[in-house]
């Protein structure tokens, strides 16, 4: 608990200061004020919950004080204090509610127990607050999963939500934004990603959507439905694609979770279950992306006719360990205009299967069994997401290939540490996960991982960056490329996310280091 003490005497002050002993009472910290107007100042910056407020002082009536706190902050407790007995204040201070009223010098008894009484009262206050603010926010809750299962009539929803007192305005139109987290770039456990998705909710709420009127929903493990009240200003959806846009950054930075955010607009209160549906679905269609934001559109209707990939000439590549061959065959045909711009969840599933069964069929006339391939914890960690989206589906299958080709290959292979080493330094300039690392010796992340710390004694993510801010750091003082420039050089695509981690690893910005160091001819 917070205490501000008023009054226009220093000694006055300093006599109530040293009264009593403030912790025994719960009080962590006392503010001063010898005006009213230092006394406003002071409860709109801190987190004052008790006020010992002078009445008369010079040019100033305390009251008057005590009458805007009650109107802009009533859940502050107020205690007056005067030298003279006066009915007309006495009359004042009783139609403003004031806790108490003591006269000075004050007693130390009279001004213990006063405060004891305050808060007594204000702890009650407090968790009758609590209390109501957590029965609100559950009644909140259960209209809104109503509004998005799309079972309410307008009227019905007029209705309900004059009976619930939720001021959610009935005739304006909604912009609905559904939220999916569709790749996480971290390992975590499920508790660990529980907690991460509510904190990324809440910023999502308090930070990024504050001046909107919010509502939102948790509508699966790893995803959120947040409606807002569509605003008529020129330029409204473009503004919100930008906060949506450092929404992504931000979750990328500090939660390693790549995230999809759609947006649709101008809905009527009554179809916002019905219009989550048509975003969910196009989340389930998204097969390209994994990060971006989307404004939903009218789709041109997909070809009947699909052609998809000749497995039998894979399969010969496979036969004649054409092994690059073949990847850049997958890789080409999976990023052809044709195949994104036709396929759909169906097709990948299908083109999967398919590619399943040519590599059994092919490790089965080697007389290998499937799990050969399907067996290796890499390739089983990326199948699990192969149907999500064409690159986690690509991955997959140049996994395989792989595989594959180890069983041909028997040749000594340097060091786990040394492979990925050689590959950060040699793809600075890429936002390199540690999936993409995990995959260049057929292992799993966490694996891969641990036996990484093992040899260099620092996690992947430590020499990464590490490398990453030497590299910057010589360019910075070597060359006189912007500091952009050097940003993007070594993978960052945000110049303010860069300079926060140059001035973690160096104690100073990048501007700072180059000023220092200048610039040194090799």
């Amino acid at each position: 608990m917070e205490l501000l003490i008023v009054d226009d005497e220093a000694m006055a002050i300093q006599g109530i200061s040293m009264a009593l002993e403030w912790e025994e009472l719960g009080i962590s910290q006392i503010w001063t004020a010898m005006s009213i107007a230092e006394a406003r100042d002071i409860i709109m910056e801190e987190h004052v919950g008790l006020m010992l407020c002078d009445i008369e002082m010079r040019s100033e009536n305390g009251l008057h004080l005590v009458d805007w706190v009650n109107k802009n902050y009533p859940s502050i407790c107020c205690i007056m204090l005067t030298g003279h007995v006066n009915f007309e204040y006495t009359r004042k201070a009783i139609e403003l509610k004031v806790m108490d009223y003591l006269s000075k010098p004050v007693d130390a008894e009279s001004l213990k127990n006063a405060l004891k009484k305050a808060i007594s009262i204000q702890g009650q206050n407090q968790k009758k607050q609590e209390v109501e603010s957590r029965n609100k926010m559950a009644v909140e809750r259960h209209f809104f999963r109503r509004l998005l299962r799309g079972d309410m009539s307008r009227e019905e929803i007029r209705m309900e939500s004059a009976r619930q007192q939720i001021p959610m305005p009935i005739d304006r139109k909604y912009c609905m934004l559904f939220v999916r987290i569709r790749k996480w770039n971290e390992e975590y456990t499920e508790e660990d990603k529980a907690k991460i998705h509510m904190a990324m909710a809440t910023a999502l709420a308090q930070d990024f959507l504050k001046q909107y009127h919010v509502y939102a929903q948790k509508t699966a493990d790893d995803a959120m439905t947040v409606s807002l009240v569509s605003e008529n200003q020129e330029g409204f959806m473009e503004k919100l694609m930008e906060r949506a846009k450092k929404y992504i950054d931000y979750c990328g930075l500090y939660y390693r979770s790549a995230l999809c955010v759609y947006l649709d607009g101008q809905i009527p209160i009554e179809e916002l279950g019905s219009r989550l549906k048509v975003l969910k679905k196009y989340d389930r269609d998204n097969l390209l992306y994994n990060e971006g934001v989307f404004a939903i559109k009218k789709r041109k209707p997909q070809e009947i006719f699909f052609m998809f990939p000749d497995t039998k000439i894979w399969r010969l590549l496979l036969e004649h360990s054409s092994y690059e061959e073949l990847k850049t065959d997958i890789t080409k045909y999976m990023r052809s205009d044709y195949f994104i711009k036709n396929l759909n969840p169906e097709r990948l599933r299908k083109m999967i299967n398919d590619f399943e069964d040519m590599v059994v069929v092919f490790l089965s006339s080697r007389g290998l069994p499937a799990d050969a391939v399907k067996g290796q914890e890499r390739v089983k960690l990326l199948r699990q997401n192969a149907e999500n989206s064409i690159e986690q589906c690509r991955e997959w299958m140049i996994s395989c290939v792989d595989c594959v080709r180890a069983q041909d290959q028997e040749e000594e292979q340097p060091g786990v540490a040394e492979i990925l080493c050689s590959y950060i330094d040699a793809h600075m300039d890429e936002n390199i996960s540690r999936d993409t690392l995990a995959s260049l010796v057929y292992m799993s992340p966490d694996h891969v991982g641990r036996i990484f710390k093992k040899e260099m004694g620092m996690t992947i993510f430590d020499y990464l960056l590490d490398r990453k801010m030497a590299h910057a750091a010589k360019m910075l003082s070597k060359t006189e490329f912007s500091v952009s420039y050097i940003a993007a050089n070594i993978g960052y695509s945000n110049i303010s996310h860069f300079s926060g981690a140059f001035k973690k690893q160096y104690g100073i910005t990048p501007s700072e280091y180059r000023r220092r160091n200048g610039k040194i001819s090799d």
